[in-house]
């Protein structure tokens, strides 16, 4: 098929046979990849053995960039998967909140004590220091189904059973696996500095700012209740997660599950009210939200509970 031209942000020109994956014309115009988490192909994010097959242009994503945080934070992800599987084989890991680059989560069925945060973040730390593969692979919805199966993470399943597309993107990495919607970077090197920390029932995979600095500030305790509460009501009404509702909605259950989340709103709206006239000395109250958040219509609810 002949040579096609691939331009780099920096206006440098190669020429690579068609086909050549992508890590092999960055190399010829960059020694250190360790700094590049993936690549932008025509304005789309891909993976270093993406295969070239038309002219292209192509940026570096680099950590201190959107695109680059959310890579890190997906393959810290995988990465803490990798150490819960091995010390505690089957886990269900569910990541609640994310604030201030903390991303709080909390595995089921086990307490995460200081000593056990202790052992995940060393037994991270070993993979990370193995500079292990991951390795990306497209597969079929029934492969990827048999191979939850087999590793008795049949809760996975429930996000994948209806899928309109016939296949997914699974990562593998040491023997493990795991789906995720994004890149991750080529290998567990990449990721240099994280924490974790215990919090509350579970824990806080940190991830550092731009400057690759860790903060040791914790963000308001107030925020993270929050999200907790939230997590709470999530169990109660049953949708944990994307399939658990496109289940609900399949079998004709939502409208329950609207009824039950709108009666928990307002038991919860009245709790707000009753604790706000408690407080004698309130001179205003301030609602703030994105657009079409809906705070006109939470105000007037609001109003109409007094």
């Amino acid at each position: 098929m002949g040579n096609i031209n691939i331009k780099f942000e920096d206006s440098r020109v190669v020429e690579v046979p068609y086909k050549t994956p992508a890590v092999e014309a960055v190399k010829l115009v960059e020694n250190d990849l360790k700094s590049i988490l993936a690549l932008k192909i025509n304005n789309e994010i891909r993976t270093y053995d993406y295969s070239l097959v038309k002219d292209s242009h192509i940026e570096f994503v680099k950590f201190n960039s959107s695109d680059g945080y959310r890579i890190y934070a997906r393959t810290l992800k995988m990465i803490l998967h990798m150490a819960l599987t091995t010390l505690f084989s089957n886990t269900r890991v569910e990541f609640i909140s994310t604030i201030n680059n903390d991303q709080y989560f909390v595995v089921k069925g086990i307490n995460l004590t200081e000593e056990k945060v202790k052992t995940v973040k060393e037994k991270m730390q070993e993979f990370i220091d193995k500079d292990l593969p991951i390795v990306r692979k497209v597969v079929s919805v029934e492969e990827a189904t048999g191979l939850y199966i087999a590793s008795n993470s049949e809760d996975k399943l429930k996000n994948i059973g209806n899928k309109l597309k016939s296949y997914l993107t699974m990562y593998f990495c040491d023997g493990m696996y795991n789906n995720f919607y994004g890149v991750l970077a080529p290998s567990t090197g990449y990721i240099t500095l994280f924490d974790l920390i215990p919090y509350k029932d579970g824990a806080l995979l940190v991830i550092p700012d731009n400057n690759m600095n860790i903060n040791k500030n914790r963000a308001e305790t107030r925020l993270y209740d929050s999200f907790i509460a939230f997590n709470d009501i999530d169990e109660i009404i049953g949708i944990s997660n994307v399939g658990d509702l496109n289940n609900a909605i399949l079998k004709n259950k939502i409208n329950e599950v609207i009824q039950v989340a709108e009666a928990i709103q307002d038991r919860k709206l009245v709790e707000l009210v009753l604790d706000i006239e408690k407080k004698k000395d309130v001179k205003m109250i301030l609602i703030a939200g994105p657009s079409s958040s809906r705070k006109n219509y939470f105000c007037s609810k609001a109003w109409n509970t007094t």
